[in-house]
């Protein structure tokens, strides 16, 4: 039996606790609310940031091949630009002239049995694209132009200056015993410096860049590129020092004088000066691109 004082207890936990109820009701479902739009507004910034990300890349990559693609000044472009340049050109070309399969002429040409000699392989790979020719020392390896000559591998085709052309795997082997081609015995040393003579790899960043063959009118150097490339440094050195005395001379009879003849002097030798090492380069790159 409850006194008048539980009685009371009673009455008012039964008139608090409702309230307190649908108080705490009322701030779990403002927290939950307040939760989701939260995760709803960094779901958005997420995507938002996402889509900026590949537009941004997308442009990139457009940016990159319309500069590819549209460049027309090659002479700028430094000598791995080039390659890759080419290298673009090359792959192009070969994907633009595939050959169809169902055609009863695929514009291939059959070389005839245990044929080595390419004279001109540009013709010869970009053009005809035999799918016969094969590797004579080891009689394995079907000879097609790589991807790159940055890597080579086993199989890359090999050509000498003589045309005679051969997998990677072979030429190594058998100019580590002998100085000579495999086929004609031609000599693979250079006469000043008694370097051998590197055969070329046929990549497509490299196919136009291949001197000419000795058949085609091609010829071997009298020195290695690396023994020429240290010649014509000191003579580059020498002809830089001379012309940088010219336009000093230049220079005090433009400020003496004041004539025009005088200043279009001065800019003239201004000018020889600032390009002498990059013309010398480019003379000495022409010259491994035009002789073995």
């Amino acid at each position: 039996m409850s006194g008048p004082g539980e009685s009371r207890s009673q009455s008012h936990r039964e008139r608090v606790e409702p309230r307190q109820s649908s108080q705490w009701s009322s701030v779990e479902s403002n927290s939950i609310q307040q939760w989701r739009e939260m995760a709803a507004a960094s779901s958005r910034a997420s995507l938002q940031g996402l889509r900026r990300h590949r537009e941004n890349r997308t442009t990139r990559s457009h940016e990159s091949l319309c500069s590819d693609a549209s460049s027309d000044d090659s002479t700028n472009k430094k000598p791995r630009e080039i390659g890759s340049y080419i290298k673009y050109l090359v792959r192009g070309f070969l994907r633009d002239t595939r050959p169809r399969r169902s055609a009863k002429d695929d514009g291939r040409k059959r070389l005839p049995e245990q044929e080595t000699f390419v004279p001109s392989p540009k013709i010869m790979f970009l053009i005809d694209r035999p799918d016969n020719l094969v590797c004579q020392v080891c009689q394995v390896v079907n000879l097609k132009m790589a991807i790159t000559a940055e890597i080579a591998s086993p199989y890359t085709p090999s050509l000498f200056p003589c045309g005679h052309i051969f997998c990677y795997a072979c030429t190594d082997q058998w100019l580590s015993q002998n100085d000579s081609c495999p086929i004609c015995r031609m000599s693979m040393t250079y006469a000043s410096c008694n370097h051998q003579v590197e055969p070329r790899l046929i990549a497509q960043d490299t196919i136009h860049t291949v001197p000419e063959t000795l058949p085609n009118g091609g010829k071997i150097g009298r020195k290695c590129f690396k023994c020429c490339e240290r010649e014509q440094r000191h003579v580059s050195l020498d002809r830089w020092a001379s012309h940088a005395v010219k336009f000093k001379e230049a220079r005090r009879d433009a400020e003496r004088l004041g004539t025009d003849e005088a200043i279009e002097k001065m800019k003239k030798a201004q000018k020889t000066f600032e390009r002498l090492p990059e013309d010398d380069f480019w003379i000495l790159s022409r010259r491994r691109h035009h002789q073995w």
